[in-house]
């Protein structure tokens, strides 16, 4: 699995702001498979799949980001994730 792409979501209500995408999808609904997590992981960490647009701006994930700039507790939480 890798990583294709990385949301933050800045509205305060959500329970998972920041959003990734992989390169994993489902041919029958065409959802890529997402992880969601709140800001360190901790609190919320949930697998999931949703509409994701390769190159497009997918403003319904949020703003785009860098995935180095989640910061270091995050970046190990979604490696961590990642080998499950």
């Amino acid at each position: 699995m890798e990583l294709l792409d990385c949301f933050y979501q800045r509205e305060l209500a959500v329970i998972d702001p920041h959003t990734f995408v992989f390169n994993e999808r489902d041919l029958n609904t065409g959802y890529w498979t997402m992880l969601g997590t709140s800001a360190t992981g901790t609190a919320f960490s949930q697998w999931t799949s949703g509409y994701y647009e390769p190159g497009g701006k997918n403003l319904h994930l949020g703003e785009r980001v860098d995935f180095q700039s989640v910061g270091k507790v995050l970046v190990a939480h979604v490696l961590g994730r990642m080998e499950e």
